[in-house]
């Protein structure tokens, strides 16, 4: 008779482990700033920090290699879509290769439709006609 009188006075105890709320995993999105690496297999001009930061709030923000930039971001439908919208930045003078670079990044940015996190936690975005962005995340 003791036995079943434990179960029932633990059986409480023990199930309210079992409720535990898990913490939902970290966006890999907005967990990172961004550091592009590559943009559509074409290099990037040397010392050149193009950066990349989504925000928790729509917010996207980040460095062209010479001006700062800043915009909104948004997931489309299901899965993959991403898009950007709004972007401006500031307009400092800088070489002509880096602001040619600064340029052709914020207009990839502003036709980026999807992304994908791959191997090693690198960053992919595509554009609608196919380029790519890849970036990795900044371990400062």
């Amino acid at each position: 008779m003791r036995l079943p009188l434990l179960a029932l006075l633990f059986a409480p105890a023990l199930s309210g482990c079992t409720n535990a709320q898990a913490t939902p995993p970290a966006d890999p999105l907005t967990a990172a700033e961004w550091r592009l690496q590559d943009m559509n297999a074409r290099g990037l001009v040397d010392a050149s920090a193009v950066t990349l930061r989504f925000d928790a709030d729509g917010r996207a923000s980040g460095r062209g290699g010479c001006n700062r930039w800043s915009g909104a971001w948004r997931r489309e439908g299901v899965g993959d879509g991403l898009t950007l919208s709004e972007l401006g930045s500031t307009r400092n003078a800088c070489a002509a290769a880096v602001t040619h670079q600064e340029n052709v990044f914020l207009s990839a940015l502003q036709e980026t439709t999807g992304y994908r996190i791959a191997a090693g936690g690198v960053l992919l975005l595509t554009t609608r006609d196919g380029r790519q962005l890849t970036f990795a995340p900044v371990t400062d």
